[in-house]
C-alpha cells in the first residue's frame, strides 16, 4: 500500500501504477475497492496537491507574475478567453448593461460576474 500511496502522490495515473507494480489495470481497480487500498491511494494524491498547492500560495504571496496568472485560471475559474460577439449581439449586450443598476455596476467593477446579473435582467 505505501507504492500506491507513494505513487499517487508523485501524480502517476493508475494505468502508470498498475505497470510499475506489475499487474494489470483492471486489477489494481479491483484493489482500489479495498477500503484500506483506496484511503492510501487519496492520501498520496490529497498530499501532493496540498504540497502544490503551499508551493502555489507561496509563489503567489511572493508576486510571481505567472503563479496569480496560474490560479486565477485553474483556482479562481477566470479565463482570459475572448468572446467575439456580433454587431447585433453587441448592441443588445449593450442595451442589457445600461439597464443594471448602480448597485449591480459595482458588484460586476468589483470582481463579481456579469453574467448572473444579466441573466436576472432579462
Amino acid at each position: 500500500m505505501y507504492q500506491i500511496e507513494h505513487f499517487a502522490g508523485i501524480g502517476l495515473t493508475v494505468s502508470e501504477i498498475a505497470s510499475l507494480l506489475r499487474v494489470s489495470e483492471r486489477t489494481l481497480y479491483v484493489w482500489l475497492h479495498d477500503p484500506e487500498v483506496n484511503a492510501a491511494f487519496r492520501k498520496g494524491r490529497t498530499s501532493s496537491l496540498a504540497v502544490a498547492g503551499r508551493m502555489l500560495w507561496e509563489r503567489i504571496n511572493a508576486g510571481d507574475l505567472g503563479a496569480i496568472i496560474w490560479y486565477e485560471k485553474t483556482r479562481g475559474h477566470r479565463s482570459d478567453r475572448v468572446h467575439v460577439l456580433n454587431e447585433d449581439d453587441a448592441r443588445s449586450l449593450m442595451r442589457r448593461i445600461r439597464g443594471l443598476s448602480d448597485e449591480q455596476l459595482r458588484h460586476i467593477a468589483s470582481g463579481g460576474s456579469p453574467l448572473d446579473l444579466l441573466d436576472q435582467s432579462d
